[in-house]
């Protein structure tokens, strides 16, 4: 069953025509899985937003080894409470101590779980 050249050269004609159609199929099929992944992900995003006034906790980022080594799991994951004074569009805090003094930095809400909300009723 051997194939002549102009048998070769229309086979092998069809099947790049077909490789061409394939592609299409995988890209259409990578935009679909692009759109529920991102759709899962939006799902799952919860927008926050704090006024001036709320009393919310920072993120420990800073536990040193020290500190870690001592206290192990029980080293505090959250700092404050903060009293939050100045607020900015794009999901940045200036937060003060409940004594008034002023952090150095503001903090940017959006990148991370950065701040909790302390609910006082």
């Amino acid at each position: 069953d051997i194939l002549t050249n102009d048998d070769f050269r229309q086979e092998r004609l069809a099947q790049l025509e077909l490789l061409d159609e394939h592609r299409l199929t995988a890209l259409d099929h990578l935009q679909i899985y692009q759109k529920r992944i991102k759709h899962a992900y939006d799902k799952q995003l919860h927008e926050r937003t704090f006024k001036v006034g709320d009393l919310v906790l920072k993120e420990n980022q800073h536990v040193t080894k020290l500190e870690k080594s001592k206290r192990g799991k029980f080293a505090p994951n959250w700092i404050g409470p903060y009293i939050i004074t100045h607020t900015y569009r794009s999901g940045t805090y200036h937060l003060a101590s409940l004594n008034g003094k002023p952090e150095p930095e503001p903090l940017n809400a959006l990148q991370s779980s950065t701040i909790l909300l302390l609910k006082i009723s």
